[in-house]
């Protein structure tokens, strides 16, 4: 049921190296599915533990207040 996600969940990624500049945003909200299925440790958002937002190579990482799902409406995560 997982498809090609299986392998990245189970793994993770590697570090980026690409060209591109990339940045993570990352939301501290506990309000969420994977709560059910994981124990997502002390900061998540509900979904992702805040420490699987942090992959190396990175250019910028911040944390927004809001869910996982609230991410996709959020205007600090926008502004980001």
């Amino acid at each position: 049921p997982l498809g090609g996600s299986r392998r990245l969940l189970q793994d993770g990624l590697p570090p980026w190296q690409g060209r591109a500049r990339v940045g993570m945003v990352a939301g501290d909200r506990p309000h969420g599915l994977g709560q059910l299925f994981a124990d997502l440790g002390e900061g998540s958002d509900g979904t992702v533990a805040l420490d699987e937002t942090r992959l190396p190579g990175l250019a910028d990482h911040c944390v927004v207040h809001a869910s996982h799902t609230g991410l996709v409406f959020s205007a600090a995560a926008a502004a980001q």
